[in-house]
């Protein structure tokens, strides 16, 4: 689209137009962005990225064509210069506030959609949510990991522990489903703790296997969700600045193109001056 509306507005002289357009597809594709979530699909994301590719050619494009015609040949390279100067300092502020708007809204994102479970922690690694949602068997190792730390509590509680076996019972992190085996095992008598130990261990161990796929369906789908709620605020807050950016266009005064006639002349200007200074 760059080089069509550049050919367009060569031919016609007006760039007005292709700006104010450029600009209202630019929003359109930005609102469609918006609307995308875990449940979209890449056909739905390749069309509003298109969508926002075609806005950007000529509501982006043109800018420097503009700037140009305003100047005189003798000055279109330092006008040149300070638009390219000036679109790479927003780029670098761009990204720095964006990242930052990213980060934060992760930041409360992830523990409101990953409440705390049983298997992990409260923190959460900004740095390998991403991979790890993408990555199901590196969230079962994360997740069997935790377990295992209990393993040598579990076994000393099924071998008669009465004292492992209650502080199990009362940690928050494990599920009543698993807690209810070392209920039962609390419950027996004394005599027959050993010879019931083993069913009640393998009762156990088997909730612990439902529990890890249960935590890694949650936790994946949670941390999708909560990179999808904040990526898509990243593009609520851009879909509001290329709207700021569509007023500010509607305001541009219409300039005449520059052409080789208007060059003409001022290559005749600047051999008078030569005539003159000799």
């Amino acid at each position: 689209t760059s080089i069509l509306s550049g050919r367009l507005v060569s031919k016609s002289g007006k760039y007005k137009a292709y700006m104010v357009g450029g600009g209202v597809i630019l929003i359109v594709g930005m609102y469609l962005l918006t609307r995308l979530g875990i449940d979209s699909s890449l056909t739905q994301l390749n069309i509003a990225m298109m969508v926002v590719g075609l806005g950007l050619g000529p509501s982006q494009s043109l800018v420097n064509l503009i700037v140009q015609s305003a100047f005189p040949a003798s000055k279109i390279g330092v006008a040149t210069s300070s638009t390219q100067f000036f679109r790479q300092v927003g780029n670098t502020v761009g990204i720095a506030i964006f990242g930052a708007v990213l980060v934060s809204t992760l930041t409360s994102e992830l523990p409101k959609q990953l409440p705390q479970l049983a298997g992990s922690g409260t923190e959460f690694n900004l740095s390998q949510a991403q991979s790890n949602a993408m990555n199901p068997s590196g969230i079962r190792d994360g997740v069997s990991g935790q377990f295992e730390a209990y393993t040598p509590m579990v076994e000393k509680a099924f071998a008669g522990d009465r004292a492992a076996a209650s502080e199990l019972v009362s940690n928050p992190l494990l599920t009543d489903e698993l807690k209810q085996p070392l209920i039962s095992f609390l419950d027996q008598q004394e005599a027959t703790v050993v010879e019931n130990s083993q069913s009640y261990l393998a009762a156990y161990k088997a909730g612990i296997e439902q529990q890890i796929t249960a935590a890694v369906s949650t936790i994946e789908r949670g941390t999708k969700v909560a990179f999808a709620n904040s990526i898509s605020l990243m593009f609520t807050t851009s879909l509001w600045i290329c709207l700021f950016g569509l007023i500010i266009t509607l305001f541009i005064p219409v300039i005449p193109i520059a052409n080789d006639e208007r060059d003409e002349e001022q290559e005749n200007e600047d051999d008078n001056g030569l005539l003159t200074g000799a």
